[in-house]
């Protein structure tokens, strides 16, 4: 009789323990930045702090959209996903390749390549 409580005792405390570990689970956070043509003719980065199941890139409709997720590759959305930010920008090898959407750590990894923030790959830029 003894153990019989003790094992109820012991699969009560697992089962108690694991709705609390599923209440901790957060809900995903991301930015949906977009590539947009601006009424001056300039492209632009727009951003638009999303969560939970928006936070999904088959939502995304268009190479012009990117996510990025709070708390992945130091990317905070409190502080990161507004339109002064200046974060996100293209990553170009004299206006040969071009990749949108980078942030500058990723590309001066490659010597060659140069990072432009808020510059589409639409935009022409100069180099001296």
């Amino acid at each position: 009789m003894i153990i019989i409580i003790f094992i109820i005792i012991i699969i009560f405390c697992i089962l108690n323990n694991q709705s609390e570990n599923f209440k901790n689970i957060k809900t995903p956070k991301c930015c949906l930045i977009q590539k947009r043509l601006s009424k001056d003719n300039k492209f632009k980065y727009i951003y638009t702090p999303l969560t939970g199941s928006y936070c999904n890139y088959n939502n995304l409709s268009s190479n012009n959209e990117e996510l990025y997720f709070d708390g992945f590759n130091n990317w905070n959305n409190d502080t990161d996903c507004n339109d002064n930010s200046h974060l996100i920008g293209s990553c170009r090898h004299i206006n040969k390749e071009c990749v949108e959407f980078v942030k500058k750590d990723v590309c001066d990894k490659v010597k060659s390549m140069v990072w432009t923030p808020n510059v589409s790959c639409n935009d022409n830029i100069y180099i001296k």
